[in-house]
């Protein structure tokens, strides 16, 4: 794109920008379902911090272009003219690259998108398969896709077992569908857990698959917001930590706007939880160091949201353990027992308060404060 936009002549295929898209769907404001829907408590808090949840703006015009596989992707702000020029620039460049069409070529050859309105500039527009809203900072599902979004479930809602080439197209749907469902990552455990027992195991993923029917389902009258997928500068960060007895954390304004206050908290483990550790002394235990360590992950988001407005913000909990860690960041574990279980209660607790969490690593000797909150019980 090194050719100068003021010389580049007019291209044929530029008139289709007025053309609009047949099948983009109208803005409705949808109610909020998650307070009637959810199991989870929707408390009024006031809010964590000063600023507007918004992303930090560009200071100039955004002229920005993308290209995936076959899909060139133009973000534009500006007047009409300026977003012909940019479309303009695009499609010579494109005819630079590959032949442009002409009459000698065979009716296959066509030009199918341009007049269905995939050159027309506007703030609501279906981009692979996702309604993207730039005023409302929205994603959401298109129509066409809304059926298409039942169909693994009601495949697999009476059926005991299927087929593996089934079950890696039921996965592999699922997958696409997750970039749109904060959280919904949490939810594959046990999902891919069945690829390694094909033959003569059984796995009990009814759970999971009622959990990730209902956050799809909040799609189609709760879009996401764009605040729950990109992380902004977080608001607040805080070490948390666990110990056979108990766990804790401490809570600390990242900003300068943060109404937060410091907080400290912990909660023991009742002795049940306590007798089935892991150790030396007991080897035949069924939780771990990092179950517990991902339980206090999830118990320090929790102390936050009850006590502060979490919407379209981006918090940053601080562990010294690498298992769980990782666990949170990729959303899902190799493993059956409560890890698996602890991610999918993360979904659905990130997907009602509509915050984003990103968790990272602090060395243990950089832990103090909340080492003390879950080991000092006298």
């Amino acid at each position: 794109m090194a050719a100068s936009t003021a010389i580049l002549p007019p291209h044929p295929l530029e008139s289709f920008a007025h053309t609009r898209p047949l099948d983009l769907p109208p803005t409705a404001l949808p109610a909020d379902p998650e307070a009637s829907s959810s199991p989870l408590a929707a408390p009024q808090h006031r809010p964590l911090d000063t600023a507007p949840p918004v992303l930090r703006p560009y200071q100039a015009p955004v002229r920005h272009t993308d290209v995936y596989v076959d899909n060139f992707l133009l973000a534009v702000q500006g007047c009409p003219q300026a977003r012909l020029r940019l479309l303009r620039r695009l499609l010579h460049t494109i005819d630079a690259v590959f032949r442009p069409l002409d009459a000698q070529d065979p009716s296959l050859r066509k030009r199918e998108k341009f007049p269905q309105g995939d050159a027309y500039f506007c703030t609501r527009k279906i981009l692979l398969g996702w309604l993207l809203d730039t005023l409302r900072q929205t994603l959401e599902l298109p129509p066409h896709r809304i059926q298409w979004l039942q169909e693994p479930f009601d495949l697999l809602r009476y059926k005991s077992r299927v087929t593996l080439s089934t079950w890696h197209k039921v996965l592999g749907e699922l997958r696409s569908m997750s970039l749109g469902i904060p959280g919904s990552r949490g939810l594959f455990s046990l999902l891919q857990e069945s690829f390694r027992h094909t033959d003569q195991y059984r796995i009990r993923m009814r759970d999971m698959l009622d959990d990730f029917e209902h956050l799809a389902r909040t799609l189609l009258s709760r879009p996401t917001e764009l605040t729950e997928l990109v992380p902004d500068h977080p608001v607040a960060v805080g070490p948390h930590d666990a110990s056979g007895v108990g766990m804790g954390g401490v809570w600390l304004p990242a900003t300068t706007h943060s109404q937060l206050s410091p907080i400290l908290w912990r909660a023991r483990f009742d002795d049940t939880i306590q007798q089935s550790v892991v150790s030396f002394d007991n080897p035949t235990g069924t939780i771990t160091n990092s179950d517990l360590e991902l339980t206090g992950l999830l118990a320090h988001q929790d102390v936050l949201a009850q006590e502060f407005c979490l919407r379209g913000r981006t918090i940053v909990p601080l562990g010294d353990n690498t298992p769980a860690v990782a666990w949170h960041q990729r959303g899902s574990a190799t493993t059956t027992g409560p890890a698996a279980y602890l991610l999918r209660l993360n979904s659905i607790h990130q997907r009602h308060y509509r915050y984003l969490s990103k968790a990272d690593y602090i060395p243990g000797p950089a832990n103090q404060m909340a080492d003390d909150c879950s080991r000092l019980w006298h």
